[in-house]
């Protein structure tokens, strides 16, 4: 189990991950939002409505990490 998923699965706790991991997070949703809108990928049934609201998710989630406030690592 990744570190991340260890931090998600505690509601009480903020996690922390690195400015790459956070890049590599959103080029991943932005990714996974291409494929849904291509039909290559679905989630739950497929089909264009279906896939469109999983990809308006993933791209929503890519902008919150795209404009998430970059601390220095230390």
């Amino acid at each position: 189990m990744s570190e991340i998923e260890e931090h998600l699965k505690d509601e009480e706790r903020d996690f922390w991950i690195s400015d790459p991991e956070r890049v590599m997070l959103l080029e991943i949703l932005a990714c996974v939002s291409v494929v849904l809108r291509n039909g290559k990928l679905y989630f739950n049934r497929p089909g264009p409505e279906n896939n469109e609201k999983y990809a308006a998710f993933c791209d929503e989630i890519a902008r919150r990490f795209a404009n998430m406030p970059v601390e220095k690592e230390q």
